[in-house]
């Protein structure tokens, strides 16, 4: 990754209440067909943080899923995300 680039991630956080939300379904879904799995905020912020990254926001849509947008760490050092975009996804 460039310095200053983002990672964001388009996800459905499961909650870690035992309330029964589709997102749980689907997870067993992917368990049982794939072997993947849905996580929770804190299941993706400990993934991230052992691949060098940093969660900054977590940011809620319209719909089920939330924008996990994440900063790479670099030698204790965190690399923020750029204020202005610098292309576009297509």
């Amino acid at each position: 990754m460039k310095p200053g680039a983002c990672l964001i991630l388009l996800e459905e956080l499961i909650p870690e209440t035992p309330e029964l939300v589709p997102g749980k379904w689907i997870d067993l879904l992917m368990l049982a067909i794939t072997g993947g799995r849905e996580r929770t905020e804190k299941e993706y912020r400990e993934l991230l943080s052992a691949a060098g990254f940093r969660i900054g926001e977590v940011v809620p849509t319209a719909g089920p899923l939330s924008l996990l947008v994440a900063e790479e760490v670099r030698a204790g050092h965190i690399a923020m995300c750029d204020e202005e975009p610098t292309s576009s996804v297509v």
